[in-house]
């Protein structure tokens, strides 16, 4: 009987890609917001907001921003989930609308 014992080949991981995707932080404010809050921080790529049963209400991509304002005034109260990306991944952070 002959085993044959074939390496693989590991990827490689580039360690600092994971330190800015764990250091990757959105702010949102204020929060709770009455209709405008702010997303800053972290060359923001793209927002999604979805309402509490989690349909998509709200897309927009963006060529690497420091700060979106997104306007709330036209939804209803309640609480609401934003999708905040990066080049370095996503974020959800929960916006309560009052």
């Amino acid at each position: 009987m002959v085993v044959d014992f074939t390496v693989l080949p590991i990827p490689s991981i580039d360690l600092s890609e994971i330190k800015n995707f764990l250091e990757t932080t959105f702010n949102a404010s204020p929060n709770p917001t009455k209709d405008l809050f702010k997303v800053s921080r972290s060359a923001i790529t793209s927002i999604v907001l979805y309402d509490a049963t989690g349909k998509e209400i709200y897309k927009r991509h963006f060529a690497e921003i420091d700060q979106a304002d997104i306007n709330l005034s036209g939804f209803r109260t309640g609480i609401y989930f934003a999708k905040v990306g990066n080049d370095y991944g996503f974020k959800t952070i929960k916006i309560i609308k009052n």
